[in-house]
């Protein structure tokens, strides 16, 4: 999978501060985010772009395997998860059992069926959003930036 560059990072003259800016490492100061995601192009993608964004990134590629990282003592400062997922545990279950050992977790939220984000939506937790797939890196670490800087 392949993904345009956007008009800023063609536009880059190579100077220190355009490379900080573009990075993002502002973002992600090393903070822990753990992808929970089926399709693993997306996961890939999206974990490279975030790692290049300032994250340590965590990668499950199911809710059962994101559950035993969590217990295994991963403490992730946000859970970016997509709400459907193979096997016992989904997006949504995942995501309370994470905010339950983990007050302070940023929960986001990902899916392609409008349905299964309204339902995502309307979950009463603190420190969750959504996104809608297709989404772009841009868009992705602007609403992670957002809910991490939200508490």
């Amino acid at each position: 999978m392949y993904l345009p560059l956007t008009e800023t990072e063609a536009r880059h003259d190579g100077s220190d501060d355009d490379q900080k800016r573009e990075s993002g490492n502002a973002i992600g100061l090393g903070r822990i985010i753990l992808i929970v995601e089926d399709d693993q192009d997306l996961r890939l993608v999206a974990a490279e772009a975030l790692t290049a964004f300032g994250f340590q990134v965590v990668e499950a590629g199911d809710g059962q395997s994101a559950k035993e990282i969590i217990e295994a003592g991963t403490i992730p400062d946000l859970l970016f998860t997509d709400v459907v997922l193979p096997g016992p545990i989904d997006g949504q279950e995942l995501a309370i059992f994470a905010q339950s050992k983990y007050d302070n977790i940023r929960i986001l939220l990902s899916s392609g069926y409008a349905l299964e984000g309204q339902a995502a939506t309307s979950h009463d937790m603190d420190n969750m959003s959504f996104i809608a797939k297709p989404y772009g890196i841009n868009e992705l670490a602007q609403v992670i930036e957002r809910l991490l800087q939200n508490g």
